[in-house]
């Protein structure tokens, strides 16, 4: 029987025209596998092949009926019986256009990289695979996304939903959650981040807000230096900045200094480094980059790790940092302090930041 079925098959194609290797071509497989099946070598005809071809024709029903002609309660070989379950499906699919999506299943993503399924609610489930007492840890699905790194994707009042922490959220458990997004019948997600106020974001931007997770994750390079140097100990012209009263009076300061074309200045947007300026007179390898988010940059992902790093930090603690910063672009070493400055203006979170190159290998400039 399933010989015949394969015979009927490629007569069924024959008869329009459809080579072998167009044949391989529509189903996504190799032309030796087709013609391993058509010259009775390999005897299972995949009913997915039988589908991808039929989509393809105008005559997809009659397509179908030449392949499996008499289906009727008298012919009951296993194969038969797995077909006639599928035909109706099939017919469907075809005449939709489209492969029906499998009913989505709202997960936790685990720092390990696997998913758990939730059977119950996010927080009953947080509390059983984390082994957390009833009663304890208040917000269980605060508590395991800030201390474990997981990340909630499931559906709420008719949208998708995403619950994680920004700060502690684990690079695997995000590579999960991407591959989750993508099975979402949802065009919107509303996205819960620590303790600020939930916002619904299109999917696409969904996926790119775990997207800059999985980025801002990158380590430093071995032989990198990232480390934060006390005030008084910075650059005596990192020091005057600082003395120059800069607090009481950010926008003015900030006028001059961007207008000397020594300085950059950024935003936080939702915990995150926004890119408004980075200083003319710095010979930055990332000066096109600007207008954007920090990790959202397509070059030079390790480096803009570090400095969305670096800029959150100084705007979290509301106070100056110096960081020593030593990074190998390839074609350039370079070492140098920046001083960031954290300030507001309208309620907005913003950073400026201005530097001291100690050592570079092509350009005394860089910010």
């Amino acid at each position: 029987m399933r010989t015949r079925i394969s015979d009927l098959f490629f007569q069924a194609a024959a008869r329009r025209h459809i080579s072998l290797k167009a044949i391989a071509r529509i189903g996504g497989c190799s032309a030796i596998s087709v013609e391993r099946l058509k010259s009775g070598e390999t005897r299972k005809l995949d009913i997915e092949l039988v589908y991808k071809v039929a989509r393809t024709l105008p005559d997809a029903d009659d397509f179908l009926q030449e392949i499996l002609p008499g289906l009727s309660a008298t012919k009951s070989s296993p194969e038969l019986q797995e077909i006639r379950a599928h035909i109706g499906d099939l017919r469907d699919l075809v005449a939709n256009g489209v492969r029906q999506p499998e009913p989505f299943r709202p997960v936790w993503c685990l720092d390990d990289g696997t998913c758990v399924p939730i059977v119950d609610d996010f927080a009953t489930t947080a509390r059983r695979v984390a082994g957390i007492p009833e009663g304890d840890r208040g917000n269980a699905i605060g508590f395991v996304c800030r201390g474990y790194g997981w990340v909630a994707v499931g559906e709420q009042d008719g949208f998708g939903y995403l619950a994680f922490d920004r700060t502690h959220v684990d690079a695997r458990a995000c590579v999960k959650a991407l591959a989750v997004l993508e099975t979402m019948p949802y065009d919107r997600v509303r996205i819960h981040v620590e303790d600020e106020p939930p916002v619904l974001e299109s999917l696409a931007d969904a996926r790119r807000i775990i997207e800059r997770r999985i980025r801002a994750s990158r380590r430093t390079p071995a032989g990198w230096v990232d480390e934060e140097v006390p005030v008084g100990e910075a650059d005596s012209r990192l020091r005057r900045v600082l003395e120059s009263r800069f607090f009481d009076d950010p926008l003015s300061h900030l006028v001059r200094m961007l207008s000397d074309g020594e300085s950059s200045l950024f935003s936080v947007r939702s915990g995150e480094a926004f890119c408004y300026h980075i200083g003319s007179k710095f010979n930055a390898p990332t000066q096109s980059e600007i207008g954007m988010r920090v990790l959202d940059r397509t070059n030079h992902i390790q480096y803009s790790a570090m400095v969305d790093r670096h800029i959150v930090k100084a705007s979290r603690g509301e106070r100056p940092t110096v960081s020593r910063i030593g990074v190998d672009f390839g074609f350039r070493k370079t070492l140098y302090e920046r001083l960031a400055m954290p300030f507001q203006l309208d309620g907005r979170n913003f950073v400026l930041t201005t530097s001291k190159i100690l050592k570079d290998s092509v350009s005394p400039n860089l910010n």
